[in-house]
């Protein structure tokens, strides 16, 4: 062709031989580089964030309260801790120095891999600047998420026993210390630990590309295909609360596990005392710059108890040089702290809602200087009622509390739902990561408790390295990966919605259910599929197959049933359309899907396989609403425990959901300007940057194929303007909506650079594929056409 295309990365392992990154490169157009015949497939840089953690510094050891939720204690107590087993952790480096990961790296370290891939100041736009030591030692206020994550599974000291202590580990960093990571920079960091012969490979991160399409997804998948297991976070929807579809990629690749999180057992809360009132409570938080509370007097901000809108604007009682005591409320945690910190506050203590305990503040802000905790609504009351007392608040330190979670073993309220816009069914597993204390950087204190999908997903990683060790099974032996999920999937413990609602918890939520380390390694029978998806309607398939592994030494009989979860209706028709719901909502109907299994019961000897067929019956809901129904197939031995395959299907054919939001868009404005223009023919002048038009569209869903191509006058299109592929419904830069600027040049063939339009009237046309509709056929599109632009 006379040019050839840079690339920053060329990958020459055999299992990834062709993939290639370009870099910034003016040689060729990346949507004619996508359409020369010589290209298979491509895919662009994106950049990745490791999954967002709530923090609280300090505290005390509560890992052996996830313990027991996992049974990860009683597999301890065998003497069953990782050894043997090599986990590669993918994140933003690791304070190896820490005592309580081994004090070193390299061969005959407890942290034996690894290497650095971008260097400190890498924040996921410029140069990576790699060196061969993956040590996180960046300054505050960093978190040392990776050391976080890496103590989860490797922590081994006294009182803070990880979840494989006896594993060898490797952290490729991929996070400096600020900013996000390319993609093409995870994919490196994949292929380097897979051929470092990790077993496992942990990524708490993950960016909602809701396609098992997308890069990260296909090479993480291609890695499991090769015998290494690959774990990755489902995601957090901390303070936005999570909607259908919100998972992360790569954890929606197809034999990635994508992990949910649970909330912890126990809270670990320190204690102060006013006169006589003993209280507990959590914080201060994160971030190691903000002071323990000192001893002062505690002054209520409002006059009246429950205020929602206490410290939200305003402060009506003095609370210079005091500690303020102000209701959760309904505005942000954060800008409450930050207003009482400007009204002269020391420190601040939020009292919880009505009958709930002691927690964690969730806003980070690093300007908030002074001690932030919460308490309970009873502690809020009582202290409240000795407002007049005048009497000073004794913080203690070294002494702590273990008050029970009220949502232990349920879904953590941050933990983002499935599926992918394919329906495929996510996430697969679950554990706990609701309030983990770990290790963190020497520096940072060298231990804090953090939440998230980011925690849950190495307490996975550590559970599969016990039961590879207790299998003795290793990538030596060529073990199957989708085998070992498919036995975690069989023993998880589904959970209900809540304490109070004892309806099932969604698939879509809690995938399997909470991993039980010990009944997986223990338990006799597996069944085969470990998920099901019957996808959508237009998809869906009646009849299916379970497949009944008596694995065990005895012959054992098995009844077959089923029961269902709560649906999800991802839309409210009525009041948004068919913009999903945010937060999510379970359906009103009581309506679930019926399945019949023929036989019922059977018997299986030792060491055979029986068939066992069943059909099944969507239920009977209004298809425009496209609801998401689930549910368990149990498979009960008469000896034993009972296994578990979640299941999940759409009412509603999803090629029928809407992409374009047209409610208020896709609309033309000025380039960098957000209000719509209302006079046309637009006119542009080619040499003038200002003018440039800009054409802002919202998604109400993800779309596998999008293009802006430029129309004359007479309808005909002379030139691609842009092209791009698998677009989740939310653009991943943060901006509510997508925004595409044009220059004026646009793609005529595949033998020439952009050409510059000359003067005339044009359109754009957005052109966007259906979900599960052909690329091929122009009919599977939905488009819309702008208002005329005159081009001068």
């Amino acid at each position: 062709m006379g040019s050839t295309i840079k690339v920053r990365q060329h990958y020459t392992n055999p299992i990834f031989y062709g993939m290639a990154f370009e870099s910034d490169n003016s040689t060729f157009d990346e949507t004619m580089i996508s359409l020369h015949p010589m290209v298979a497939d491509m895919w662009p840089i994106r950049t990745f964030k490791p999954a967002a953690a709530i923090t609280q510094k300090g505290g005390q050891p509560n890992l052996a309260f996830a313990h027991l939720l996992t049974q990860v204690n009683a597999v301890h107590k065998r003497g069953i801790r990782g050894k043997g087993i090599k986990i590669g952790v993918i994140d933003s480096g690791v304070d190896y120095k820490h005592p309580a990961l081994g004090g070193c790296f390299g061969i005959g370290c407890r942290i034996a891999y690894g290497y650095d891939l971008v260097g400190d100041k890498y924040d996921g736009t410029n140069t990576p600047v790699p060196d061969k030591d993956p040590i996180d030692n960046c300054p505050i206020p960093s978190l040392g998420h990776g050391t976080h994550v890496t103590g989860i599974m490797a922590a081994k000291e006294t009182n803070l026993t990880g979840v494989a202590p006896d594993a060898t580990y490797g952290m490729w960093r991929i996070f400096g210390c600020q900013g996000s990571s390319g993609n093409d920079v995870i994919i490196q960091a994949l292929i380097q630990s897979y051929e470092a012969n990790m077993d496992i490979i942990s990524l708490s991160l993950g960016n909602p590309y809701e396609w098992q399409e997308d890069i990260t997804s296909v090479v993480a998948d291609r890695i499991v295909q090769r015998g290494c297991l690959v774990v990755a976070a489902q995601g957090n929807g901390f303070f936005s609360s999570s909607s259908v579809t919100a998972g992360n990629s790569p954890g929606a690749g197809h034999g990635v596990v994508s992990v949910a999180s649970f909330d912890n057992a126990k809270i670990v809360t320190s204690v102060f005392r006013v006169g006589n009132t003993s209280c507990s409570y959590a914080g201060p938080l994160a971030y190691p710059y903000q002071p323990p509370f000192p001893n002062l007097e505690i002054v209520p901000t409002a006059t009246a108890l429950d205020a929602n809108s206490d410290l939200c604007s305003k402060v009506e009682n003095n609370v210079t040089g005091k500690i303020a005591l102000a209701y959760r409320g309904t505005c942000s945690q954060g800008a409450q702290a930050l207003l009482a910190q400007e009204q002269g506050a020391k420190g601040l203590l939020l009292y919880n809602y009505v009958g709930e305990p002691a927690f964690f503040p969730l806003y980070v802000d690093p300007r908030i200087q002074i001690p932030v905790g919460g308490i309970s609504h009873s502690d809020g009351i009582a202290l409240f009622k000795l407002k007049n007392m005048k009497t000073v608040a004794i913080f203690n330190k070294n002494s702590y509390l273990y008050p029970t979670l009220t949502n232990s073993g349920h879904i953590s309220y941050f933990s983002n739902l499935g599926p992918p816009n394919e329906l495929q069914l996510k996430p697969d597993l679950g554990a706990v990561g609701g309030l983990v204390y770990s290790t963190v950087p020497l520096k940072l204190g060298g231990y804090a408790t953090y939440s998230g999908t980011s925690m849950s997903t190495p307490y996975v990683s550590g559970s599969f390295a016990l039961y590879l060790q207790a299998k003795k099974m290793s990538r030596k032996t060529n073990f199957n990966p989708l085998s070992v999920i498919q036995k975690f999937q069989n023993y998880a413990k589904v959970t209900t919605v809540s304490v109070t609602d004892k309806s099932i918890e969604t698939p879509l939520r809690q995938g399997a259910g909470l991993v039980q380390v010990a009944d997986t390694i223990n338990s006799d029978t597996i069944v085969r599929p470990g998920k099901i998806s019957f996808n959508d309607t237009q998809h869906f398939k009646k009849k299916h197959t379970l497949y009944i592994n008596n694995i065990g030494k005895t012959t054992l009989k098995y009844t077959i049933s089923h029961i269902p979860a709560r649906t999800v209706s991802p839309y409210d028709r009525a009041s948004t359309g068919y913009a999903v719901q945010t937060p999510f909502a379970y359906s009103k109907s009581n309506a679930s899907a019926k399945l019949t299994f023929l036989p019922g019961s059977v018997s299986v000897r030792a060491g055979k396989t029986t068939q066992v067929s069943f059909t099944v019956e969507p239920p009977k809901l209004d298809q425009k609403d496209h609801d998401l129904y689930g549910g368990y197939i149990v498979v009960k031995p008469n000896k034993g425990v009972a296994v578990h395959i979640p299941y999940i299907g759409e009412v509603g054919n999803r090629y029928d959901l809407p992409i374009l939001d047209r409610k208020s868009f896709p609309y033309l404005s000025k380039r960098g300007n957000s209000t719509a223009i209302t006079k046309f023919p637009y006119t542009f002048n080619r040499w003038s940057n200002t003018t440039q038009p800009q054409v802002n569209i919202m998604f109400l869903s993800g779309t596998a194929r999008f293009r802006i191509d430029i129309v004359n006058s007479n309808g005909s299109v002379i030139g691609v303007m842009v092209e791009d592929r698998y677009l989740p419904a939310v653009p991943i830069s943060g901006d509510p909506y997508y925004i595409y600027i044009w220059d004026g040049t646009l793609l005529t063939s595949l033998s020439s650079v952009r050409s510059l339009v000359g003067a005339g009237i044009f359109k754009m046309k957005i052109s966007v594929l259906r979900i599960f509709g052909n690329p091929s056929s122009a009919n599977n599109y939905e488009t819309w056409i702008s208002s005329p632009i005159k081009v001068t």
